[in-house]
């Protein structure tokens, strides 16, 4: 969980550098994060509730349909006193992550996302606006044969819905994975985006990787709300 939680301060950084173009930095200790266990579906269904009607919270990693699945949990500090309160009372399982780690975290992280249009973003070392991800994905389809761009919509702001496909050519069984179908969800498409910057760069593992499947990799289901999180949420 820990390397997750590294990843995912990533994101807070960056968001610190968003807002001090516009407005005071906000800071990193407005937040706390919390690790979260259901053990059962009326847990499951109570923690599905607060992640749909509050803002202030944002799962990491989703609402997990599997019992005793940790999940990691950010929470506004405004409002970490009525969530440990709602957990209690519902008699859900949680654990707030040492302060000292998440400090110790912000300082060995030094991250800078803006992107000039001139070159090639790193896509392992930050959080993109959407045109800078497009472009790497457009960068790396030039270089990657087997990486093939498939449109498969556009979105209200007529940004593109795109699927990324690994294959070596020959049909095979197909593996879809999909991300980012949340606008506020920054971290599924990292992943997604760091995976296949991974594979392509130890070309032995793409090999095994498509001898027996094409793989479909949807990073990004909503990059209009993608966007705007970028913009305008703090988290």
């Amino acid at each position: 969980m820990l390397h997750f939680l590294n990843f995912y301060f990533y994101f807070l950084l960056i968001q610190q550098e968003l807002a001090q173009i516009t407005k005071p930095r906000e800071r990193f200790e407005n937040y706390a994060i919390y690790e979260v266990t259901a053990f059962n579906a009326r847990e499951r269904a109570l923690l599905y509730y607060l992640y749909v009607k509050n803002e202030e919270l944002v799962f990491l990693n989703g609402i997990t349909n599997e019992a005793a699945v940790p999940m990691d949990v950010i929470v506004d500090k405004c409002c970490t006193s009525f969530f440990e309160e709602k957990l209690r009372d519902d008699d859900i399982e949680f654990v707030k992550i040492n302060e000292k780690f998440l400090a110790k975290s912000r300082e060995i992280l030094c991250i800078e996302n803006r992107w000039d249009g001139t070159h090639t973003p790193n896509i392992t070392k930050a959080f993109y606006y959407w045109d800078a991800i497009q472009f790497w994905i457009d960068s790396k389809i030039k270089h990657f044969p087997k990486l093939t761009k498939i449109k498969i919509g556009e979105t209200y702001e007529k940004k593109e819905i795109i699927v990324l496909k690994l294959s070596s050519g020959h049909k095979k069984s197909a593996v879809f994975v999909l991300g980012g179908e949340d606008g506020r969800d920054k971290v599924s498409p990292a992943i997604l985006l760091n995976f296949i910057d991974y594979i392509l760069q130890h070309r032995l593992n793409v090999d095994m990787l498509i001898k027996h499947h094409d793989f479909y990799i949807l990073p990004m289901l909503n990059p209009d709300g993608y966007d705007y999180s970028m913009k305008v949420i703090k988290y």
